[in-house]
């Protein structure tokens, strides 16, 4: 694809469209769909898939990956507010949304990752009664367990500890975080983000000196950043579930995130819930735990226990029982 100045987008769709092809030829080929299984693909690579399924009289479980194009409206949205030209190149085209609609047309049932996303669905006229929810699964390694945090005297030698771990980005709510650290410059805190960062919000952390960028680094050394922190963040304005929450408080750390992902955090038991992500609502949220010290050590244990709630068998359980026809975690939505 390179070779051939496919780029982007458009090296995106070609290689959704070579799977599906592949896949739907292969499923054909092994007489599998003469027994009408239930047949479960991914979003954007689906459609020939469930054609093929379809045909067969097959039952068709579209797993989503995202929020779809309700969350391409409001990153770019939010790039606009902030100045930032969000040109054709950098959004899904017109006919990537096309082809997605036709795989949600073809599919019975939905799995969607979060609340979040089954609203933003439904807000992109999806039929509700086809829209389950399923969490992500997650095991934690027990070569790294949990370590409890406990709360201290904080100062300016000793601040309250923060992590970011993923892109830094206008979606991730970077720009508004590096305004919310300005607006902390006194206060006893200091933010470490690691991961790849935008051209668009990397200006907007020069000059901050609570806070520094880190480059990406392997999945193998992530460990070492949540294990130095106290408090995890992710001030997102859209994911479809944010694991890196379910990481973070695996290893002990309570989390400060957005309700526009998974449904994790619990607010004042396992971290704090930002109602909307502007940077006067994050740096409230940072300075109540730096104002709380004592809390840090219930939220941290309540943390660790809340992962069980997402555990492989309870999650694979919930899915095979959506798959078979019944819903189980009921589509919240303020619509």
């Amino acid at each position: 694809m390179r070779l051939a100045g496919r780029t982007d987008w458009d090296a995106i769709m070609m290689r959704n469209a070579r799977f599906g092809s592949w896949a739907s030829r292969a499923l054909m080929r092994s007489g599998i769909l003469d027994r009408r299984p239930a047949v479960f693909a991914y979003s954007y690579a689906a459609g020939d898939i469930f054609r093929a399924a379809k045909r067969q009289g097959c039952r068709t479980v579209l797993g989503q990956i995202d929020p779809g194009p309700v969350e391409d409206e409001i990153v770019a949205e939010v790039a606009r507010r902030n100045g930032i030209a969000m040109n054709v190149g950098r959004r899904p085209p017109p006919s990537y949304w096309t082809k997605w609609r036709e795989e949600v047309e073809l599919a019975d049932v939905i799995v969607a990752n979060s609340n979040w996303s089954a609203e933003l669905l439904a807000r992109a006229g999806v039929a509700a009664d086809k829209i389950g929810v399923v969490p992500l699964a997650y095991v934690p390694s027990p070569c790294s367990p949990p370590r409890v945090r406990r709360g201290r005297a904080y100062s300016n030698d000793d601040p309250l500890r923060l992590l970011f771990l993923g892109q830094i980005n206008v979606r991730k709510g970077a720009l508004e975080l590096a305004s919310a650290m300005r607006l902390l410059k006194d206060v006893p805190v200091h933010l470490t983000l690691v991961g790849a960062t935008s051209p668009d919000v990397a200006a907007a952390f020069d000059g901050l000196a609570n806070a520094v960028c880190v480059p990406a680094v392997p999945r193998s050394e992530t460990g070492a950043h949540y294990d130095a922190a106290d408090v995890f963040i992710l001030p997102t304005h859209s994911d479809g579930f944010g694991l890196t929450q379910i990481e973070a408080m695996a290893r002990g750390l309570p989390v400060i995130a957005s309700r526009c992902c998974g449904s994790v955090v619990e607010d004042f038991r396992s971290g704090r819930i930002l109602t909307e992500v502007t940077a006067d609502r994050i740096a409230e949220q940072i300075r109540w735990f730096v104002e709380n010290p004592g809390e840090l050590e219930g939220l941290s244990r309540a943390a660790v226990v809340r992962v069980g709630d997402f555990g492989a068998e309870r999650v694979v359980d919930d899915f095979l029982r959506l798959v078979m026809g019944r819903a189980v975690y009921p589509v919240e939505s303020s619509l």
